[in-house]
């Protein structure tokens, strides 16, 4: 990571647990206190059981986080029957938690593990449902706003690109999807459907 920040790289590093999330971002901290570089926005990627209490240290340091929230849908009733159990099910993917300390959140899907549908990212993160219609960690769950700056100018901002991509702005790229109904008017369980 040292070799990388110094060569002036973004690094993205792939946490799902807490303690690789804390190992990771000690050693980023280490790293960017050894040479301060503004605006570099290092990034973690995944984010499974993330520690609340971890992600202002990540603002303050100028880090930013991305999450793969599609395992709620798809696998979250095994996470909680099976891997996981009903203490530690209730720290998944803290989305509420990182946006409310002030890091820039983003959603994947980590394609092609699940379809790149960018609505269903959005309906996961708002409704925190299962594919039983089951709710993990409901207090973690975003609005629908913040989830659609979760897939649009969130992410350009991430990789510097927000002069160009992310909003729908003069002289920006038209990299426009035109939607068949508005998300901000979508019934919750509804939006993976537009």
């Amino acid at each position: 990571m040292q070799e990388a920040h110094l060569a002036g790289w973004q690094i993205g590093v792939h946490t799902q647990g807490d303690r690789a999330l804390r190992e990771a971002l000690e050693v980023l901290e280490s790293v960017t206190r050894l040479e301060p570089v503004e605006d570099r926005r290092h990034r973690f990627e995944h984010l499974m059981l993330a520690d609340p209490g971890l992600f202002k240290r990540m603002a303050q340091a100028g880090m930013t986080t991305s999450f793969h929230v599609q395992h709620i849908y798809y696998y979250g009733e095994v996470l909680r029957k099976e891997i996981l159990g009903e203490q530690r099910i209730r720290r998944l993917w803290p989305l509420r938690s990182a946006a409310l300390s002030g890091t820039n959140i983003s959603l994947h899907s980590d394609h092609p593990m699940f379809p790149s549908a960018p609505m269903e990212l959005v309906q996961t993160a708002v409704t925190r449902r299962t594919r039983q219609g089951d709710p993990l960690a409901l207090d973690q769950s975003i609005l629908i706003a913040e989830a659609l700056r979760a897939m649009t100018i969130n992410p350009a901002w991430q990789v510097h690109d927000e002069k160009n991509t992310g909003s729908i702005a003069a002289g920006k790229f038209a990299d426009l999807v035109i939607l068949s109904q508005d998300p901000l008017e979508a019934r919750p369980e509804h939006l993976g459907q537009i």
